[in-house]
């Protein structure tokens, strides 16, 4: 008998063990991979139209940056032009503080004109700081140069006023001293600890002989001896030149006052003789027309002798 078997309990569920199947492919329609393709190209043109429009960007930004610089470097030029031409000496004491000013307000007024944002703000304020910088140093050595020729103005002003006071009153020396105190202490003031014997010594050497030459213009020649004598060491190597002058002065005067002597003599020589002369002219006219020749003759020696007593007498005075 043949014996069937059954299978009466519930199946088992039996699992594999691992199994590796490979490296499988993707299964792809030929229509996904063209979208894939089509996509790609248009993310890779995206990104190039976005580097290249950040570039422009980058490009513009900057030029309009370095316009705006030299923009402002323009009017920067043209106010220290006008400044200048308009201020000098004393009037420039604050050309320091107006430069410093001006850029300011022109940088700021530029940054807000131009609208410039993040690291071109930043970019323009760094080099517009710089150009500001520049032009307030500008202004300051403009006000020490203007400060300086200032101060020099006013000292040759009172150098003149002090020459000229010593040429009028030559012979008011306490006059003319306070003058001298008074620019020795403005020059002691504006160069405070600096050696001011020179600039010192060369005004009062210049005064002393200016007083010399003012007694001399007056033929006084004594009070100039005297103004010499006074002033010498304050003269220094001048003194030789003034004294000569001195005398040289003094002989010309003396040889004046002797050629004046010897004209006045001559002259009265000249009267004399020239009054004699009239004299016989005027006996011979008058004697008679009815004289002989020995009688007119006679008359005449007579005559002569006259007028040499005259002219004697003349001549020493009676």
């Amino acid at each position: 008998m043949i014996r069937i078997q059954t299978y009466n309990s519930a199946p088992r569920r039996v699992q594999a063990g691992g199994i590796n199947p490979g490296n499988q492919p993707a299964l792809r329609t030929v229509s996904g991979r063209a979208e894939d393709r089509t996509l790609a190209a248009m993310l890779q043109s995206g990104l190039k139209l976005t580097d290249i429009a950040v570039k422009e960007y980058v490009q513009n930004e900057t030029t309009r940056v370095e316009q705006s610089l030299a923009d402002m470097n323009t009017e920067l030029a043209a106010e220290r032009e006008r400044y200048m031409r308009e201020n000098q000496g004393q009037n420039a004491l604050n050309a320091g503080e107006h430069f410093e000013q001006f850029a300011r307000n022109l940088r700021d007024k530029t940054l807000a004109g131009g609208k410039f944002q993040g690291r071109f703000a930043d970019i323009f304020m760094k080099q517009a700081s710089g150009l500001g910088f520049n032009f307030t140093e500008q202004g300051r050595s403009y006000a020490r140069q203007q400060r300086g020729a200032w101060y020099d103005s006013v000292k040759k002003s009172m150098v003149s006023e002090i020459m000229n006071l010593a040429a009028q009153d030559y012979d008011d020396p306490d006059k003319i001293a306070y003058q001298l105190e008074s620019y020795k202490f403005y020059l002691d003031t504006i160069q405070h600890g600096l050696d001011n014997r020179g600039e010192l010594n060369k005004v009062f050497q210049n005064v002393a002989e200016t007083r010399v030459d003012g007694y001399l213009a007056h033929n006084r020649i004594a009070d100039a001896r005297d103004a010499f004598e006074e002033s010498r060491d304050m003269l220094g190597d001048r003194a030789n030149t003034v004294k000569v002058r001195i005398d040289a002065r003094a002989e010309a005067l003396q040889a004046r006052a002797e050629a004046r002597r010897k004209k006045a003599e001559q002259d009265a020589e000249e009267a004399r003789i020239e009054s004699g002369y009239n004299d016989v002219m005027s006996g011979i006219s008058e004697l008679p027309s009815l004289l002989s020749a020995e009688e007119r003759k006679a008359k005449l020696v007579q005559l002569t002798a006259d007028m040499g007593r005259r002219a004697q007498a003349r001549g020493s005075g009676y």
